[in-house]
């Protein structure tokens, strides 16, 4: 991460923290406000559930669990980061006279071509209005039946190829 950018991110970490505070503080004072009234109501532990794990183990266990696997996904990603370091030296470093030449986009061009024109394609000669309104449509099923002039040379062809 660059240097510009990590006051934005402390500081955005840190907002996000005192936002998540002043939410879970109202939230734990009702949770035991409720849990004092509603511990007249709930009956003691019965003797068949001894062997089952109480809340606080389930908790403590919760916890390391989410301890482990933090750890353990630190040391992965750590080890991907040591993994792409040769990639990652090249993307981090940054000298002095690339940074002015990247900001112009053909600073490193040595020769100068010829500026390119862009040329419209021709228009078709026959390609009149009066000749588009007046064309046979040559869709199959409109077709008249039989060789026409257009097609006659070509299923000759076509034949003579078969046979």
């Amino acid at each position: 991460m660059s240097t510009r950018r990590t006051p934005i991110t402390k500081d955005w970490q840190e907002r996000w923290f005192t936002f998540m505070e002043r939410l879970e503080t109202p939230v734990v004072r009702t949770t035991a406000r409720m849990a004092g009234r509603m511990a007249d109501y709930v009956p003691e532990r019965p003797a068949r559930l001894a062997s089952m794990p109480k809340v606080h183990d389930l908790v403590d266990d919760g916890l390391t669990f989410r301890r482990r696997l933090v750890d353990e996904q630190t040391e992965f990603v750590r080890s991907m980061v040591k993994a792409m370091e040769p990639m990652l030296v090249k993307m981090d470093t940054v000298h002095p006279a690339e940074r002015h030449d990247a900001a112009r986009p053909h600073a490193g061009r040595t020769t100068t071509a010829a500026p390119r024109t862009v040329t419209k394609p021709k228009a078709r000669a026959s390609a009149s209005r009066t000749s588009r309104t007046t064309r046979r449509p040559t869709h199959p099923t409109t077709r008249p039946a039989g060789p026409t002039a257009s097609t006659a040379p070509t299923e000759v062809a076509s034949a003579e190829r078969v046979a």
